[in-house]
């Protein structure tokens, strides 16, 4: 008996599986952009990071800060170096 619901449960298996094989690899298709290109322009600004440490002494302890240079802002909070 135990032969035979072996054999049931192993036909079911078999046949999910089967199903779930031939429904899984679905391509997808993007769709055509209709958009023209007529007046588009792309600007790409770099600005180099010129930056530089700033270094302190406050209280017998040393303290190191980075500072763009380019734009005169500081980028770090004071640092604790010893």
């Amino acid at each position: 008996m135990s032969i035979i619901k072996n054999m049931k449960v192993s036909c079911v298996l078999l046949l999910i599986s089967g199903v779930l094989i031939s429904t899984s690899p679905c391509t997808v298709m993007a769709k055509g952009n209709d958009v023209q290109e007529k007046n588009v322009k792309v600007e790409k600004i770099v600005k180099s990071g010129d930056t530089q440490w700033i270094y302190k002494t406050e209280n017998g302890k040393l303290y190191m800060r980075l500072k763009d240079l380019t734009t005169g802002e500081w980028l770090t909070d004071w640092i604790l170096v010893g």
